[in-house]
């Protein structure tokens, strides 16, 4: 009895001291598990805070980069060596306040220094003394060259204070992309440890790495003459990921062990490191410990141990809540400095929180828009659709993607996507609304302008047609009359004939207009000097006014060269001029100028790139109302009274400059004027004289046998008609295989005059150029009233006569054409 009593004993001796002991390892295991998993979230939060600071010094130092370049921008290094004084002290301006930056520094392509701030003095002659005469071996001055983005390189020990800096630098580029030089500016990293110095308990460290393992900064800063580069294990840990976390053996610094907690910097090869020193850990882990072991050692003083831990449970809760607290400002900090415009507002669309992008794009300061309603910033009929996007979201619980219009605090309308998610906190029991909102005015402005090219393209296929038939019936109508006329001799058929070729020939001018706005004119361009040819003009465009309108000229004797049709050049600034003569009806100014210019992409107009010579008439008129601009150009458009204009002034202005390889703009308000810009292509050629070559006289009459080929009747019988009153024999073909094969069996035809549309499948350009090779001894001259034949007339150099013609410009034509064939045509081959 008494063995068993004493087993009994003893066991349960050995269950008090086993049970309690087991107790407290699993106590311990789990609060030491439980303290690892505290430390990895504040390491991360930590780390998450510490580069998001980086990150802002970083494109800080990038935009003060940008602006050095900016304002060195075009000048040649012989201009900057001249202005170093002037350059120098524009410099410490631009980067005075910033306490980072130590110094500037702007070298050439071989590495020498041409401004160096501030460490450079002025000698009493004037010249500046730079303070290194060559960077062309350092590492940056060399990683600068080959890269694109921005090099960071360090530590160096400063020239002026012997504190570790910094050096941040970026590539010099022509337009071309080759490499001009280098700008950097030396940084003490001061107000990165400060700030690092903050956040970290003694024994943890923060570094800022490069790729490569260099440590850049350190708080705290190692001991001179201390290796501090990471070593190769580490960093191929570090790379292996963006961020993460991960102990390390005993710093080679300082011999403390610690874990290590990094995050790569967002677009850059750097990294941020937080690194615990583990006997931190440990401490915070040996109370929970002790707490246990007291417990578990006696009963007696259970309840004290247990209110010690709960008292030590409180203030972490209360530690932790602090932490909560701090991370929420962080992310409140961090919401209002993220590079995309976001605003977050309650449930009834009142602003709660906004980024410094959405006050950037809006143009307003926080305590302008924070507890206003969303709606205020958009336009109406944008603010009306709100309530029901916001019900709707609400509702759904998911992301919606809506467009609207808002409105800058200039009073500029944007057009927007906005991007909204509704939020319902259940801890707080709280809503919100986060939108992020995108800009897409610049693209929806392309869209539209792409619209109206095509519709006026559209438009002018149209015209093109229109006019073509048009064409072909004034050939019957002015044929008709002139062959009437020798036939007519009583003075009212006279007069009645004068009336249809008068008709006639406004029909023509009408045609031609719409031809222009198709770009289906038949243009004769040359080379001209605006500088010459405009002075020459004032008088036509002064007798186009009234009295009370003046009449300026600017234009430089610089003004480049360009290619364009001299008759359809005056013709457009008439257009122009007498519109502008009718937005002045009380008289005022207009002016005409000429500059050069030469357009990148991106730049307006966008559709032309290149260098290019834009003429610009202005009047201090009405101005032309919003709801009309985007016609202007269409043809029979006009805002006059019936009977004071056709409305194909600007639309024969707008074919004009799009033919001639430019484009037309308007700049325009209402009740301040208006701005006509034609761009043409700037052309490298001669400039032509305008005397008449007398290469080839034209002999006058002719009794020669001419081919017409035409498949519209009236057409071919009014000209065959015309050509038999100049005396010339006639036959007729209707389509060109019918005129082939006539050729093949009569010898007897001197011409062909030929239209160029028709059935068939061979065009009359095709037709000539057979002729041509088959038939040298026969003249072509080829006709037509669609303008969009003449760039291929022009490319096969055959003469050519547009409809409607008159007599007489006809029989001039054919006698040129005959004079130039070959005088001894070849046997002709069947075909």
């Amino acid at each position: 009895m008494m063995r068993k009593a004493r087993a009994s004993f003893r066991a349960l001796l050995l269950a008090s001291i086993v049970g309690p002991a087991l107790l407290f390892g699993a106590m311990a295991w789990w609060t030491w598990d439980q303290v690892k998993h505290d430390t990895a979230i504040a390491i991360n939060r930590k780390v998450q805070m510490l580069t998001e600071d980086a990150r802002r010094l970083l494109q800080s130092d990038a935009i003060v980069l940008a602006r050095v370049t900016d304002r060195i921008q075009g000048l040649s290094w012989p201009e900057i060596a001249d202005r170093q004084v002037e350059l120098s002290r524009e410099l410490a301006a631009l980067v005075r306040g910033i306490g980072e930056i130590e110094s500037v520094v702007v070298a050439d392509p071989q590495g020498k220094v041409q401004i160096a701030n501030p460490a450079f003095a002025v000698r009493p002659s004037g010249v500046v003394e730079l303070a290194g005469t060559s960077i062309a071996d350092e590492g940056y001055f060399q990683a600068a060259r080959g890269s694109a983005g921005l090099v960071v390189d360090g530590p160096f020990a400063s020239s002026s204070t012997g504190r570790p800096i910094l050096t941040v630098a970026r590539r010099l580029t022509n337009r071309d992309g080759a490499f001009l030089g280098v700008v950097a500016l030396n940084l003490s990293p001061a107000n990165l440890t400060d700030f690092w110095r903050q956040l970290i308990s003694p024994g943890d460290s923060v570094s800022l790495l490069r790729e490569d393992g260099t440590v850049l900064a350190r708080y705290p800063q190692p001991p001179s003459g201390t290796h501090s580069n990471f070593s190769k294990i580490a960093m191929d840990a570090i790379r292996a990921s963006d961020a993460g976390q991960f102990d390390r053996t005993p710093s080679p610094i300082d011999g403390i062990a610690r874990t290590l907690g990094f995050r790569r910097i967002p677009g850059y090869p750097l990294y941020i490191v937080s690194a615990v020193d583990r006997a931190n850990v440990l401490r915070e882990w040996f109370p929970s410990v002790l707490a246990f072991g007291l417990l578990a050692l006696a009963a007696a003083i259970a309840l004290f141990l247990s209110a010690t831990a709960v008292i030590r449970h409180a203030r972490r809760e209360e530690d932790a809540l602090s932490r909560a607290a701090a991370s929420e400002a962080s992310y409140r900090e961090l919401y209002a400095r993220t590079p995309v415009p976001m605003h977050a507002c309650d449930r009834n669309g009142t602003l709660a929180a906004v980024s410094d992008s959405w006050l950037e794009l809006l143009g307003y300061a926080r305590e302008e828009v924070l507890g206003q309603a969303i709606a205020r910033f958009h336009t109406p009929s944008s603010a009306a659709a709100l309530p029901s996007e916001l019900r709707a979201l609400m509702d759904s619980g998911t992301t919606h993607v809506s467009t609207h219009q808002m409105v800058r605090k200039s009073g500029e309308i944007l057009d927007v996507v906005i991007a909204a998610q509704f939020e319902r906190r259940s801890t707080e029991g709280s809503q919100r609304i986060l939108a992020f909102v995108t800009d897409v005015t610049a693209q929806r402005r392309a869209e539209e302008a792409l619209r109206q090219a095509q519709r006026l393209e559209a438009v002018g296929q149209l015209t093109g047609g229109v006019a073509h038939d048009f064409n072909n019936l004034l050939v019957v109508v002015t044929g008709n009359a002139g062959l009437l006329r020798n036939a007519v001799h009583d003075e009212q058929h006279v007069r009645a004939l004068d009336a249809i070729e008068r008709a006639s020939q406004r029909g023509a001018r009408l045609a031609r207009q719409l031809l222009a706005f198709s770009r289906q004119q038949m243009l004769s361009p040359s080379v001209i000097d605006l500088s010459e040819r405009l002075p020459r003009m004032r008088e036509l465009l002064t007798g186009s006014f009234h009295g009370d309108i003046e009449v300026t000229l600017d234009v430089a004797p610089t003004v480049w060269p360009i290619e364009v049709d001299a008759g359809e050049l005056e013709l457009a600034l008439l257009n122009i001029a007498v519109n502008a003569r009718d937005a002045m009806p009380n008289g005022g100014k207009f002016i005409v100028s000429a500059r050069n210019v030469t357009l990148g992409h991106g730049q307006p107009p966008a559709e032309l790139v290149g260098d290019f010579v834009v003429l610009t008439l202005t009047d201090t008129g009405e101005g032309i109302a919003p709801e009309d601009l985007g016609k202007v150009f269409e043809p029979y458009f006009t805002t006059k009274p019936v009977g004071q204009g056709t409305g194909l002034g600007l639309s024969q202005v707008f074919g004009f400059t799009r033919q001639s390889g430019g484009t037309v703009t308007i700049d325009t308000a209402v009740g301040l004027g208006t701005s006509i810009n034609l761009f043409f292509p700037r052309r490298q050629s001669r400039i032509e004289s305008e005397a008449p070559d007398n290469a080839h006289p034209v002999p006058v009459g002719g009794n020669e046998t001419i081919l017409v080929v035409e498949d519209e009747m009236e057409v071919a019988e009014v000209s065959r008609a015309m050509l038999n009153r100049l005396g010339y024999r006639t036959k007729l073909a209707t389509d060109a295989r019918t005129a082939l094969d006539l050729l093949a069996h009569d010898s007897t035809v001197d011409l062909v005059l030929s239209d160029v549309m028709m059935p068939g499948g061979m065009s009359g350009v095709q037709l000539g150029l057979a002729i041509r090779r088959r038939y040298p001894g026969v003249a072509v001259l080829l006709t037509s009233g669609y303008g969009g034949a003449a760039e291929h007339m022009q490319t096969a150099a055959l003469p050519s006569i547009s409809k409607p013609y008159q007599i007489e410009v006809l029989n001039e034509r054919i006698r040129a054409a005959l004079v130039q064939r070959v005088p001894h045509p070849a046997i002709r081959q069947a075909s």
